[in-house]
């Protein structure tokens, strides 16, 4: 990757993790956002990197998927 790109995607990674556990618990982005309380849009733009949730999203995304926030 890039540096111009790390620059655009600085948390790529953690949405690339949640697109595939969200591909694997067969959620939609829009149902995925309406389980954690945001936009749709804002789960795009958690998967494309461009930002991570805050604590309490955070949360709640985990217990969608049964994991720690950590996890």
């Amino acid at each position: 990757m890039s540096e111009n790109n790390k620059t655009k995607a600085p948390y790529l990674e953690f949405g690339q993790h949640l697109q595939k556990l969200r591909n694997k618990y067969k959620l939609t982005r829009a149902q995925l956002g309406e389980k954690c309380g945001v936009a749709q849009s804002t789960i795009v733009n958690y998967e494309k990197g461009r930002g991570i949730p805050f604590a309490d999203t955070a949360t709640k995304m985990a217990a969608v998927f049964g994991l720690t926030v950590e996890e």
